[in-house]
């Protein structure tokens, strides 16, 4: 298959958003103190940044989902839903950290268990050895471009509110929020295919399970709030006029919920026949939970 979209949408589900920008969000200053009297103006400049709220990621103004935060959170899953079978692991721990922070640490132990402690040696770097593992082979690794690409996800009519977290400010994209994007494929067999549907949460249908995402995933609720749950949705399957055709379908454009849910059936299934010993489907959020 070569130069294949897959088209998606991420939508928060009953769930609070939040990716962070790094920056600072604050109100702009309408009413300026009287230019000669300069206490007054550091003060009213304080006030102000002090009232700063942590920014949504954005792109010309729109909150997005950065390309890198949509394969990171694709890859890691998939590093650590695979497990070692006789000595030999098919991801190594590039994306997924077997040692997250102190505080999140056991929430990420819950989830994943024993494969945490697996050794999987030192990552991948083509750069160093002449061969990768699969997933790097996938998303790419130090030289090596991916066979599988992102692009971000823009929440093009998403309103963000403001909530306020251990008493830190924060822009949040509030449930039913909606992320629409692209991931491109390149030369990949229906397994790998698969395997990139199965990252996704996908599995029996064009909505996947309910997945965690973002700076608050582990939080599980900000008071009232549950935070940190997206589900991704395939909207369209493209595959260029030169792929060969998936295996049982003739077509080289998949828009119908029918068939799509059907396709992707197959693909997932593909895969899990493939890793069968290796690859387990984990529910994080029921494992969180």
């Amino acid at each position: 298959m070569t130069v294949s979209i897959v088209s998606c949408k991420t939508s928060t589900i009953q769930s609070y958003l939040h990716i962070g920008s790094g920056q600072e969000f604050s109100e702009p200053i309408k009413d300026f103190p009287n230019e000669y009297d300069f206490n007054k103006l550091v003060d009213s400049l304080a006030q102000r940044l002090s009232l700063g709220a942590n920014d949504f990621a954005r792109v010309g103004g729109m909150p997005v989902i950065p390309a890198s935060s949509v394969k990171g959170n694709i890859r890691a899953r998939l590093e650590l839903s695979f497990k070692a079978s006789n000595g030999r692991a098919r991801a190594c721990f590039t994306r997924a950290s077997r040692y997250p922070s102190v505080l999140s640490y056991w929430r990420h132990k819950k989830i994943w268990g024993d494969v945490l402690r697996e050794d999987r040696g030192s990552a991948c770097d083509l750069t160093q050895i002449n061969r990768v593992c699969l997933l790097c082979d996938l998303f790419g690794t130090a030289g090596l471009s991916g066979l599988i690409s992102f692009e971000d996800f823009v929440g093009k009519d998403v309103k963000l509110e403001e909530v306020k977290v251990d008493g830190i400010r924060m822009l949040v994209a509030p449930p039913g929020s909606e992320f629409k994007g692209q991931i491109y494929f390149n030369n990949l067999v229906e397994e790998e295919l698969g395997l990139l549907l199965l990252g996704m949460g996908l599995k029996d249908s064009v909505r996947g399970r309910p997945l965690l995402l973002g700076r608050l995933k582990y939080r599980g609720q900000v008071g009232s709030r549950l935070v940190g749950r997206v589900m991704y949705v395939v909207k369209s399957l493209q595959l260029s006029k030169y792929s060969r055709n998936i295996a049982d379908f003739n077509s080289k454009s998949y828009e119908s919920e029918s068939v799509l849910t059907h396709l992707i059936q197959s693909l997932a299934a593909s895969a899990l026949r493939k890793f069968a010993t290796e690859l387990r489907l984990v529910d994080e959020v029921v494992n969180l939970a």
